[in-house]
């Protein structure tokens, strides 16, 4: 699971990628909400990414998407979880 770039200024969004092998099923959830039923970016729930990743919603805060895949049976791990964080740039104003 990779977040490019993993640091934004707020409100700039960033592509997820991932790519699974011998995954049942995937999820990604953001903290932010994206991927999940109803979100602005639909639900993200296949093995592969696509070359393109996917688009997030923009980030406002510290978000972390997690993906969460389930395996075939007989393979192991059975269950695997993979996170990546996207920071926000400080910014900063005299005063």
């Amino acid at each position: 699971l990779q977040a490019v770039p993993a640091l934004v200024r707020g409100g700039e969004t960033v592509r997820i990628y991932w790519n699974t092998v011998n995954a049942r099923t995937c999820t990604i959830l953001g903290s932010n909400g994206d991927g999940a039923e109803g979100s602005p970016t639909g639900v993200w729930n296949t093995a592969f990414s696509g070359a393109s990743g996917k688009t997030t919603s923009p980030i406002s805060s510290q978000t972390t998407y997690t993906l969460l895949c389930h395996a075939f049976a007989g393979v192991i791990p059975p269950i695997v979880r993979e996170s990546a964080i996207v920071n926000i740039i400080p910014s900063f104003q005299e005063l």
